[in-house]
């Protein structure tokens, strides 16, 4: 994931929702979920409530 932009120090600065799409994607991790499969889910474009929604009906299976 590309941080939203680089400071004059060279730190990576990532907004909230960068920060949020991250937890998620250590989430989906720990889910057992591939890469693959994560970067297709954001790939679709949807939002995060969608992802969410996603995740939620991963965990009851």
């Amino acid at each position: 994931m590309s941080p939203a932009y680089v400071n004059e120090n060279h730190y990576r600065v990532y907004t909230e929702i960068e920060v949020e799409k991250l937890k998620l994607i250590q989430i989906m991790k720990a889910l057992g979920m591939q890469l693959k499969e994560i970067k297709t889910l954001f790939a679709t474009e949807g939002t995060l409530d969608t992802v969410r929604l996603i995740l939620d009906q991963k965990i009851r299976h």
